[in-house]
């Protein structure tokens, strides 16, 4: 498996995020972190949509 390279301001936006998501209290975590996820994956989706070489993995 390939070594992921991350940029200075990935690591600055994860570490925000997870600053965010200590300070949500216990019994809503669950549903914040879908939220998250649910952004995340719509923003890879998205990537990949309008990816230089128009390819989309299917």
């Amino acid at each position: 498996m390939a070594e992921k390279k991350y940029t200075t301001e990935a690591l600055e936006d994860a570490e925000q995020l997870a600053k965010i998501l200590a300070k949500v209290p216990r019994e809503r975590k669950p549903l914040v972190t879908m939220m998250a996820s649910a952004f995340i994956a719509g923003a890879e989706a998205q990537a990949q949509l309008t990816a230089p070489n128009g390819s989309a993995r299917q």
